[in-house]
């Protein structure tokens, strides 16, 4: 359900990227992107490891479980205003516009409907990722059908900005509701569990918040540096990085609770969780690299135009970063298992100092593409001391042996899809080949075990089966 979920919202969230660029075009997708941006950074005050802590909490003690939840929401509402308020102050100073500023405006206000969304967590708790997945679905395609009635309509930014807030509000008022009347959401508990709340879920949430600022800060200076048109070419390419992150945080979340509750009490079942983890990031990581090093042109310009067609450089770079990333999803999620959230604090602050200051030197000289780069170095500069920290303390060692093998099963099929290009085939073709190709080299690679496959078709027969 998790799976098909999420593919099916990334094809919608695809469309949606794909008609808002074209709309506004070059500047105007700046803007948006920005804007988007800054409401991601601002977004992650609202919850700076609320959620995560209150999951922890109320899965651990069952009895109170509505008064952590109505803790939860509590706090949410005072953060929610603070975050809207620091959003609107950061859309307002980068503005370059009176459109801008009322988009922001708008966008900021999302920030508000946060302690119903909230409730999500209560879907975790029943471990009914079905139902988390609806309502997310729900948000999509309300919001893909808007965005199409506003580009069809010729409308712009304010528009848009005016369809997001719409479809964030309707999507928590609806999800709130369905989970206030089945589940015990006590708001006196703030009394009692709020602020420990807030102590617990600052230090955990402080090093997601640190990451995903050196990730996104550099939308805020190319746009500060180069202008809406550059901000518009990078968002455009991140834009692609960030939708394929869906790949790593379905396999992690899936690995996640395998290792937490392996861990302490059966270290070994633990540490194999983790390393076959590893070796599947490199699985799904490096096809990804391999085929926008030799398709990248073409996929900016089919799915954004040939103006975006200057941001192909980027993107070949952006997905490189790819490659860190994946593992770094790993890294991660392992920190609050071994409780390693401190460090992973100071990593994530190392990272961020880097980003800016790097971004601030090269920016104005090199442009966007400099961007692109820095953000690959970042990640490089990260992966290694968080790796090492969590494999450390729960005292495993890489398996690196799948790493070559899906190395060399991407690298047949990125030559073949370039041979193919050479030869005048577009990009749906392209696309075909590399789906074909790619499986097959990994399993004649060795790249996925014979076990592996086995229980693969064993899992696929049963799934036919069962239709």
């Amino acid at each position: 359900m998790q799976v098909v979920g999420r593919i099916g919202n990334l094809l919608l969230g695809l469309v949606v990227v794909i008609t808002i660029a074209r709309t506004l075009g070059v500047g105007g997708n700046g803007e948006w992107t920005t804007l988007l941006t800054i409401s991601m950074l601002t977004g992650y005050l609202v919850d700076p490891g609320l959620q995560t802590t209150a999951l922890r909490m109320a899965a651990a003690d069952p009895r109170d479980q509505g008064q952590w939840l109505g803790a939860l929401v509590s706090v949410r509402v005072v953060t929610g205003v603070l975050a809207a308020l620091l959003c609107f102050g950061l859309s307002a100073a980068v503005a370059t516009g009176p459109s801008m500023v009322l988009a922001g405006a708008l966008i900021s206000a999302t920030a508000l409907s946060s302690p119903a969304q909230a409730l999500a967590v209560v879907f975790q708790l029943e471990v009914r990722n079905d139902r988390t997945i609806a309502f997310v679905t729900l948000n999509s395609l309300l919001w893909t059908a808007g965005v199409l009635v506003v580009a069809v309509s010729g409308g712009g930014l304010v528009a848009f900005a005016a369809v997001f807030v719409a479809t964030s509000v309707v999507t928590a008022t609806v999800q709130g509701r369905y989970v206030w009347r089945r589940a015990p959401v006590m708001l006196e508990g703030v009394r009692r569990h709020g602020r420990r709340l807030l102590r617990v879920g600052l230090v955990v949430g402080l090093g997601s918040v640190l990451t995903i600022m050196y990730g996104k800060i550099d939308q805020i200076l190319v746009l500060h540096y180069q202008g809406v048109d550059g901000a518009g070419l990078y968002g455009a390419a991140y834009s692609l990085l960030d939708k394929v992150q869906f790949l790593p945080g379905v396999l992690m979340t899936t690995v996640f609770p395998i290792v937490a509750s392996a861990w302490p009490a059966n270290p070994e079942r633990a540490r194999a969780a983790v390393r076959r983890a590893l070796g599947y990031m490199a699985i799904i990581s490096l096809p990804a690299l391999a085929f926008t090093l030799v398709a990248a042109r073409p996929v900016m310009v089919l799915l954004f135009g040939e103006q975006f067609a200057p941001a192909a450089g980027a993107l070949e770079v952006l997905m490189a970063s790819f490659v860190p990333i994946c593992f770094g999803y790993v890294a991660g999620s392992l920190a609050v298992v071994v409780e390693r959230q401190r460090t992973f604090v100071l990593i994530a602050l190392a990272g961020l100092v880097f980003n800016v200051v790097a971004n601030v030197l090269l920016l104005p000289r090199y442009g966007f593409i400099a961007a692109a780069w820095i953000t690959l170095a970042t990640e490089m500069l990260v992966i290694g001391p968080a790796v090492a920290t969590t494999l450390g303390a729960m005292g495993a060692s890489p398996d690196l042996r799948r790493v070559p093998r899906a190395l060399v099963a991407a690298t047949i099929m990125g030559v073949l899809v370039g041979l193919a290009r050479h030869w005048g085939c577009g990009i749906v073709l392209l696309v075909g080949i590399a789906a074909i190709v790619y499986p097959l080299a990994v399993l004649a690679t060795g790249a996925v075990t014979a076990d592996e496959r086995t229980q693969l078709l064993l899992w696929l027969s049963r799934a036919t089966r069962a239709r």
